[in-house]
């Protein structure tokens, strides 16, 4: 009977930790202006993180305005992808230029229950947005930061 009362105890923990989990809650949000590259050397079609391949822009001075990487696999700095266009010279367009480009960062944090564990791991995402000639950018990265009791999980 213990174990039924320990299993109920932890559902119920687990039921109202989960009710709070759809709060994601933003913890900043900031614009900064980089200067990027849109040349043929830093927009290219790749698959390297994705399943398909995209059309990215490698942004090296991301790394000094992000917390986390957003370098994906064997590109040679971190990177933005496009899904607008399957084409880098649609973006470059005839046009190679250093631009200075406004970026959106935002960090939010998400509780989440980790059923393996039975921990509420913090899940920090950080997603950058831009627009370069016309087309939407993104690249999103998220990491555990933190592991929780589940009671605590919000």
């Amino acid at each position: 009977m213990k174990t039924v009362s320990a299993l109920f105890s932890i559902l119920l923990v687990a039921a109202s930790a989960s009710a709070e989990l759809d709060k994601n809650t933003i913890i900043s949000e900031r614009t900064v202006t980089i200067n990027v590259d849109i040349s043929k050397v830093k927009v290219r079609l790749s698959r390297s993180g994705y399943v398909d391949p995209v059309v990215k822009i490698l942004v090296p001075e991301l790394a000094d305005v992000t917390l986390l990487n957003h370098r994906n696999g064997s590109e040679g700095a971190p990177c933005m992808a496009t899904f607008d266009t399957i084409f880098p010279e649609a973006v470059v367009q005839n046009n190679p230029s250093i631009e200075s480009v406004q970026m959106n960062i935002t960090l939010e944090k998400l509780p989440t229950i980790n059923p393996t564990t039975q921990l509420c791991d913090i899940i920090l995402t950080e997603t950058i947005r831009t627009h370069i000639r016309g087309f939407s950018f993104t690249h999103e990265k998220s990491d555990v930061i933190a592991s929780r009791a589940i009671a605590d999980c919000r």
